[in-house]
């Protein structure tokens, strides 16, 4: 439901192409794989993981909130 709600505001800047799409899949499953290590912090593997995740999520979702944002922004908004 949310996806609808960010799409429905401003669908341009929310969405991601293609190349983009692939570097946020190539580059999640890549910070996922890294993060299988083990490593003597466990919170740092933790985060690693669900970082990887979220952004091959993101990827193969096709919107990422944080460039719609990035994009809407502008200059003297609060």
């Amino acid at each position: 439901m949310s996806n609808e709600v960010a799409l429905r505001r401003n669908s341009s800047s929310a969405l991601l192409s293609l190349g983009e799409r692939t570097l946020y899949v190539g580059g999640g499953i890549a910070l996922a794989a890294a993060a299988i290590k083990p490593r003597p912090s466990v919170l740092l593997t933790l985060l690693a993981f669900a970082g990887g995740a979220y952004l091959a999520w993101r990827g193969v979702e096709g919107t990422d909130p944080v460039k719609a944002i990035i994009k809407d922004y502008e200059p003297g908004m609060r």
